[in-house]
């Protein structure tokens, strides 16, 4: 991020800088929140929650992300 940084000040090449946290889609390691947790409810396990439960995330599908880098 700072050598993008670095290069838009210096040489005022155009840049997009995107920190992809909780993107979700095909492919996503299976240690990953929604495919672990799809595949524990498919084997009738207990779902794995840490703390009390009530933190929340707001997840991107993979694809919505791509759509937002091609503007």
């Amino acid at each position: 991020e700072f050598l993008v940084k670095s290069y838009f000040r210096s040489f005022k090449v155009p840049c997009l800088i995107t920190r992809g946290n909780n993107v979700h889609g095909p492919h996503q390691f299976p240690e990953k929140l929604i495919p672990k947790f799809t595949n524990q409810l498919l084997n009738g396990m207990k779902l794995t929650l840490h703390g009390d439960g009530s933190n929340t995330r707001i997840f991107l599908h993979v694809k919505d992300v791509a759509n937002a880098f091609d503007t």
